[in-house]
This record gives structure tokens, sequence and C-alpha cells, in this order.
């Protein structure tokens, strides 16, 4: 059953394409209740939709109906998938058509949804085949990885940090933010405030950050498959091409003033916590 109202498609997934790095996902005017939410879409994605939500065989569904889909249609496929697992198979089958290419906006989706499932080794292999086509990591995929690995209570998300840099990419104040409150979270107010202060002088310095030190003092007592350390400072490094893509800007020399509200609340938080006379002027 269709319903109308007053939400629109934009206006509900402009964030989350923000974060994703897609402006112009397609203009829909059908609204198609999936998982409980109520989405304007048109076309033939509702019926796309209701057939992968109501059938477990997602291939045949995909071969019935999604082998002429544009990449703003896949996308809309790909973000309206509730678990991982059905993430991934949707993504592989996009992959094997003859005619897609490979763009950054599905990968950021489908790394996303990894991390927030903790699904590391899968992350990590969905990352090295995200290299081996050819695409690269853009600020919104960096911002994104921090984000889930912060959230998943893991300090090895400041080494996306690192390669980030390595790749001559300069951090959002979104991902900034996400950056400064992993450190203020794990006690390190000291690092947080420095952190801040750089990216607003428009450096972001991690060599003093003693992240080593950090990741060995969490690293203690774990004991998973894969070590994160591991794959942020070796596989991932060799992968997803090392070289830098623009050198220094003029983006990395500008003087910032952060203006998102959350940055604030960050800060204030951030100085309560550390017990520093210092303002957040």
């Amino acid at each position: 059953m269709l319903h109308s109202g007053s939400c629109s498609y934009s206006q509900s997934h402009n964030q989350t394409s923000r974060e994703l790095g897609h402006q112009n996902l397609p203009q829909l005017n059908i609204y198609s209740p999936i998982n409980g939410k109520k989405k304007k879409y048109g076309g033939v994605l509702p019926s796309i939709l209701r057939s992968l939500e109501s059938n477990n065989d997602v291939e045949k569904t995909l071969y019935s109906y999604c082998e002429n889909l544009s990449p703003k249609e896949q996308t809309v496929v790909l973000k309206e998938q509730r678990n991982w697992e059905r993430v991934v198979r949707v993504f592989e089958f996009f992959k094997s058509q003859k005619n897609y290419v490979p763009n950054v906006i599905h990968y950021n989706i489908v790394l996303r949804v990894l991390g927030r499932a903790k699904r590391w080794d899968e992350l990590r292999l969905c990352w090295m085949d995200m290299a081996k086509n050819g695409v690269l990591p853009t600020n919104n995929t960096y911002g994104m990885l921090v984000d889930v690995y912060a959230k998943a209570g893991l300090v090895e998300a400041l080494l996306w940090i690192k390669h980030m840099r390595l790749r001559g990419l300069f951090p959002d104040e979104v991902t900034m933010n996400t950056v400064v409150k992993v450190l203020k979270d794990v006690g390190e107010f000291d690092k947080a405030e420095r952190f801040y202060k750089d990216w607003c002088a428009g450096r972001v310095e991690l060599d003093g950050l003693e992240l080593d030190s950090m990741l060995n003092s969490e690293n203690g007592s774990r004991s998973e498959p894969v070590s994160f350390k591991h794959f942020l400072l070796t596989e991932l490094f060799k992968t997803g091409g090392r070289m830098k893509i623009g050198g220094s800007s003029d983006e990395e020399t500008l003087v910032r003033k952060p203006c998102l509200t959350s940055t604030y609340n960050t800060l204030i938080d951030l100085y309560g916590k550390g017990r520093t006379s210092q303002g957040c002027s």
C-alpha cells in the first residue's frame, strides 16, 4: 500500500547522501514503505525494493529487475538493504554486470554497513577490492571509516587519518570533530585539543600524537583473528594507492573556524572533562 505525506526523499536522505559523497540522488515521486520507513520513490524502484524485502533469493530478484538500473538507482537499492549480508550480495551482483563502472559512492555504502556491523574481515576485503578496481577514497570515505571505527570503540580509527594525510587529503570539519571525540573518549584531552587547534590553523600533525603507544595500550588484551593495527599499518598502507593525489593544497594552509553545532558540543564536553580553564571561543 502506497502512502502520501509531507516528508521528502531529499530531506530524509540529505545528510547521509553528503556523508557518502553523493549529492544528486534520483528525484523520485512515489512513497514506498520499506523496512517500516516511508521513502519517496518512483519508477521501478518500489517494485524492486518490495521484491527484495520479501524474497530471500536476492540474486533471482536482481536478475529479474536490476540488470539495467542507472548508477543512482543502484545506489538507492544498495542503501535500502536491511543487513550487511544483503548489501554485499547486491553489490556483488552489480559488479558482475558487464556495464557496471566501479565508483566510490557504492564502496562508501558497503564499507559503512560493514563497519557498523563490525565485519572487519569483510571490510578489509572490500577496501582491497576498491583499490584493485582503481577507486580512490575521498574525504567522505575517510570520515565515514573514522566514524564507524570510533563507534566500535577502536582507537585505530585515528590511523585512517594518517592514511588520509599520506594521500594528500585534508579532513573536513565532520572528520575533525570525529577525531576529537575519539581522543576525548579515551581520556586524551590534551591530544584532542591539540588536534582541534592544529586543524583550525590549517595543519594536521599526527606524529606528535603517539598513536603507537595508544594502540598498544588498547590492544593489550585483544585476540581477534585479524589484528586491526596490522591491517591499518601494513595491508591498508600497501593498498589503495600510496601516492599523494594532489600534494599540498591551499586548503591545508587556510585558517578555519568550526561552524557545526556538533563541533561546539564536542568542545564543550572536551573542556569540561579535561578541567581546563580555556574556553571554546
